[in-house]
């Protein structure tokens, strides 16, 4: 009663139903999220100086991950996302947070890495 009673005093008695899916495909907020969450855990497993990092505080600038960490990281991303990383792909910029590291697995998934 209560809605139909507030639709009347706006003016419309029948509000069009919004027909929107929540996105859960690669690039949708779910799917970050989870990224997110894998490359967090590896990491604290892997490197204990980042159990409790955010997502965009920088992994390389703050030491929290060295060069053969690096080499771990991109093992990991192989194994975990099902992707090669190529040579030319091994950027800082792809490593610097664990943000651009969502980023990196989203893009190398849709088939677009940066490098």
């Amino acid at each position: 009663m209560w809605k139909s009673a507030s639709r009347r005093y706006l003016g419309q008695e029948s509000w069009p139903r919004a027909k929107r899916k929540v996105p859960c495909s690669a690039g949708g907020i779910l799917e970050q999220h989870l990224i997110a969450e894998q490359i967090k855990k590896f990491l604290a497993q892997q490197f204990p100086a980042t159990k409790n990092v955010g997502n965009e505080e920088p992994l390389l600038k703050n030491g929290l991950i060295d060069s053969l960490g690096i080499l771990e990281v991109v093992t990991f991303l192989e194994k975990t996302f099902g992707f090669t990383i190529t040579d030319e792909e091994l950027l800082p910029e792809n490593f610097e947070s664990v943000r651009c590291l969502c980023v990196f697995v989203e893009q190398k998934r849709n088939g677009s890495g940066r490098g």
